[in-house]
């Protein structure tokens, strides 16, 4: 009883030294819901915490074994009894914190809840159960987090709105077949192991922004398998890579939605005459941004419904399309530079 009672004087301490800078604390809370933090509560007790399984000594902290051990209990996944580190997660921690944590999920947690690691201010490396099934919105988001075996899960069905957005230890030449949704965001500003991005074999629903970074990076090739069972890919699905290397749609992709490939660009890309719709900005580059595609090639003899600033007009890339086609395709792609096939290089 000596050991809790020490410990609810240094929460305290916590919550007292981080409300002194602006943030505000809730002892014995949850992760914060969408109008506490509209209400400005940026810091939190999470996990669910009970002050009556804490496991962690104070001497323990002291000698920096702040990692959440073995003994630390869940309950669908929402963790309790943590050690005393992790306890508060907050915009204002200082910054000169330098611990790094090590956390392995336990067996029985294969859906991972939302918030469950976000925004924490430590350096983490974390194991996921091998038999995930999902990981909730923001649940490894916004931290310093590695995620250490990411090629290990052969379950994954789905990663939810930025539920691994700007983890390390993230491959996304490697995703498992099982995954077969993505959200909103979900593999957002990852730092890839490999350089080349191959989507899910059987994924079925993509949605905006979901493979994203917001700085170009350079990567080497996209691959997306004619196995998908999508149709569509959404705004800014794949966005601000620059590939080195050619890129043909495959077959069952019907429609780009607006700024499918913003920000993106490859060596060259051809467009099969399967595609019907391409929405507005599907190959936009912004200003002060690199766009090196050198040509786009479309098969179908019909040109589909293709949006406006398909790329931008200011921006060198030929445009080649089926020879018999040529006036139809110069009326559709007005202000863009449209040749026959036969000349393309």
């Amino acid at each position: 009883m000596e050991r809790i009672e020490e410990l609810k004087h240094e929460l305290v301490k916590q919550k007292e030294a981080i409300e002194e800078k602006g943030g505000k604390v809730v002892i014995g809370g949850s992760n914060p819901s969408p109008s506490e933090i509209t209400e400005g509560i940026n810091s939190i007790v999470p996990f669910g915490l009970d002050l009556s399984r804490i496991t962690a000594t104070p001497e323990d902290v002291a000698k920096g074994k702040t990692f959440l051990n073995s003994s630390a209990e869940f309950v669908e996944g929402t963790m309790s009894g943590v050690a005393l580190d992790m306890f508060v997660y907050n915009d204002v921690h200082p910054s000169s914190y330098d611990k790094e944590l090590d956390f392995h999920f336990p067996d029985e947690v294969i859906n991972v809840k939302s918030y469950q690691f976000y925004n924490v201010p430590y350096k983490m490396n974390i194991w996921l159960n091998p038999d995930t099934v999902s990981v909730g919105a923001f649940a490894l988001s916004n931290g310093d987090i590695t995620i250490k075996n990411f090629e290990s899960l052969t379950k994954l069905q789905t990663a939810k709105q930025a539920s691994f957005q700007g983890c390390k230890g993230v491959n996304l030449a490697a995703f498992p077949d099982s995954l077969e949704n993505l959200s909103s965001a979900c593999f957002a500003n990852i730092t890839s192991i490999e350089n080349s991005i191959i989507l899910p074999k059987y994924v079925k629903k993509m949605e905006d922004s979901a493979i994203r970074t917001e700085t170009q990076q350079e990567f080497e090739k996209l691959v997306i398998p004619e196995t998908v069972k999508i149709d569509t890919l959404a705004q800014s699905s794949i966005s601000g890579y620059l590939f080195n290397s050619d890129f043909t749609l495959p077959p069952n992709i019907k429609t780009l939605a607006m700024g499918a490939f913003y920000n993106t660009s490859f060596n060259n890309v051809v467009i099969p005459s399967t595609v019907t719709d391409i929405a507005e900005m599907a190959f936009y580059t912004g200003p002060g941004k690199i766009f090196r595609t050198k040509t786009i090639t479309f098969l179908a003899t019909t040109p589909p419904k293709i949006g406006s600033m398909f790329f931008h007009p200011e921006r060198t890339c030929n445009i080649y399309v089926p020879d018999n086609s040529l006036s139809e395709y110069k009326a559709a792609l007005s202000g863009y530079d449209v040749y026959p096939i036969s000349q393309r290089p």
